[in-house]
C-alpha cells in the first residue's frame, strides 16, 4: 500500500473486496513500516487486527499459510 493509494485501499476497495462472499481475510501491509491491517469475516461483520511487531505472525488458515513479518519486511527498512 502506498501513500497515494491508502485512501482507495482503506475505504472504497476494501468495502467492495468486502462484498465477495468467497473473500475471508483482507490485509493492507505499509512499505514503509512494519504495519499489517487485517480484515477478518466472522458470519456476517468483519474484525480487524494490527500487527506492528517483526514477532507477529500474519495467519491466512484458508491457504494454510503463515507469514512471519519479519519475514514479510526482510528487505526493506522500515522506520518502525
Amino acid at each position: 500500500m502506498s501513500p497515494d493509494t491508502e485512501r482507495i485501499d482503506r475505504g472504497e476497495k476494501l468495502r467492495n473486496d468486502q462484498s465477495i462472499p468467497s473473500l475471508n481475510v483482507y490485509a493492507l501491509v505499509d512499505q514503509f513500516h512494519i504495519a499489517v491491517t487485517v480484515y477478518r469475516r466472522a458470519g456476517d461483520t468483519w474484525k480487524t487486527e494490527f500487527l506492528t511487531r517483526k514477532e507477529d505472525l500474519l495467519l491466512l488458515p484458508d491457504v494454510d499459510c503463515a507469514l512471519g513479518l519479519a519475514d514479510l519486511y526482510e528487505r526493506t527498512h522500515p522506520v518502525r
